[in-house]
């Protein structure tokens, strides 16, 4: 692990491009565990929660200009708004598109994988339970009624666990964070405003959101140490220029 290490730094100062970008962050399986397991006991409040925070679509409660904001905040979550990121970095930042692979993979794999989960774990959505006028908004009795096996077959309201959106505004959220460390509080806000949406929309119960984060943490956390050991790859086997003769020396073989 130490060797590994020393190499990730030097790859980081030989590498050119560093010094015009944020260096990949250098999270341990340490900060991972501690992370997971906050969110873990989160999701298991949510979960005892469920009903009462995400039983009922309380978003015409929040007062006209806030709910707006909510609403429009989804954009931060939704795959166009990572898309339109993804542009405007190439487009006005040139000296960042080194990072724009990292950051596709950030914006999008966390995401993506969500879709998979949800492909496997069939859970129903919070707001399929209002058309049924029941005189508690057409709640289940229990919240382990809402989950329904798995394989939903493509069916939306049993597509409720994890939330896409939330695992890709929690990743939206790191990603730019990493890249404009300045603005992780605004980003980190959106975040919120945008997985907020999500419930106070009935699209999902709170313990899917805090699922759908607690993916995109392990799935960033992933994509940032295959990145350090790619670089690190890299550069041992670059060639080095040795300044003591004019000779090109293979790093792999000096190495060796």
């Amino acid at each position: 692990m130490q060797p590994l290490r020393l190499i990730e730094i030097l790859a980081m100062q030989n590498n050119p491009n560093s010094k015009t970008t944020p260096p990949l962050p250098t999270w341990n399986y340490r900060w991972l565990a501690i992370a997971l397991s906050i969110l873990g006991v989160i999701f298991m409040t949510a979960l005892w929660l469920d009903l009462t925070v995400s039983g009922e679509r309380n978003g015409d409660a929040i007062p006209g200009d806030l709910r707006r904001i909510v609403n429009l905040s989804e954009i931060f979550a939704h795959g166009f708004g990572a898309a339109l990121v993804l542009i405007l970095v190439w487009q006005m930042l040139p000296n960042y598109r080194y990072r724009l692979r990292t950051l596709a993979a950030i914006l999008f794999l966390p995401g993506l994988a969500a879709q998979g989960i949800k492909r496997l774990v069939s859970r129903r959505r919070p707001l399929s339970y209002q058309t049924e006028g029941s005189s508690e908004a057409g709640l289940p009795e229990s919240i382990t009624d809402s989950w329904a096996g798995f394989m939903p077959n493509g069916e939306y309201i049993y597509e409720s666990f994890p939330s896409a959106h939330a695992a890709g505004a929690i990743a939206m959220a790191i990603g730019l964070s990493w890249l404009f460390p300045r603005g992780k509080v605004i980003f980190f806000t959106l975040a919120f405003l945008a997985s907020f949406q999500r419930i106070s929309s009935g699209a999902h119960w709170a313990s899917d959101v805090i699922a759908g984060a607690s993916l995109a943490v392990v799935v960033c956390f992933l994509i940032f140490r295959i990145e350090r050991r790619r670089e690190a790859r890299q550069i041992i086997k670059a060639p080095v220029n040795s300044q003591d003769n004019d000779l090109t020396i293979d790093s792999t073989r000096k190495a060796a």
